[in-house]
């Protein structure tokens, strides 16, 4: 909630510290890097590791190609 109060720029008072932080926006990028870390996306992907070619038919990939003909 803190950090879409944050997103609308709500001035939204509060007395805790680590909410009136996160409502300020002033570690935005240390939660953004923490939230990568996690999804395991802070290194780039080779595109078969993201669209999976290798699981695909291939005999279905030929017959794109020769219609696109």
């Amino acid at each position: 909630m803190g950090f879409m109060l944050g997103r609308q720029r709500n001035p939204f008072e509060t007395t805790d510290e680590e909410q009136f932080k996160i409502i300020s926006n002033e570690r935005l990028s240390e939660h953004f890097k923490g939230l990568a870390r996690d999804l395991d996306v802070l290194e780039p992907k080779h595109p078969d590791q993201i669209f999976k070619t290798h699981l695909e038919e291939r005999k279905n990939m030929t017959q794109a190609i020769d219609s696109a003909k």
